[in-house]
């Protein structure tokens, strides 16, 4: 039902949406981005792994989520 509506409705369904999902991935992307950012820079161990934290931030894809010892 909704693929007859969608064909119907619109003139590039599937350009349509893979400009959505683009868009989608791009917001979703900066917003990691900028709250990986901020995490290092308000983190408290920022003093000791500054430098090995520039050369990680450009392998985002890579870098493990590492929960703090409490």
């Amino acid at each position: 039902m909704a693929t007859q509506v969608n064909n119907r409705s619109m003139v590039y369904p599937m350009e349509v949406f893979l400009f959505v999902a683009l868009v989608y991935f791009v917001l979703c992307l900066t917003l990691d981005l900028l709250a990986n950012g901020l995490n290092r820079r308000f983190s408290s161990q920022n003093a000791i792994n500054k430098q090995s934290a520039i050369k990680r931030s450009w392998r985002w894809w890579r870098n493990k989520a590492v929960l703090p010892a409490s």
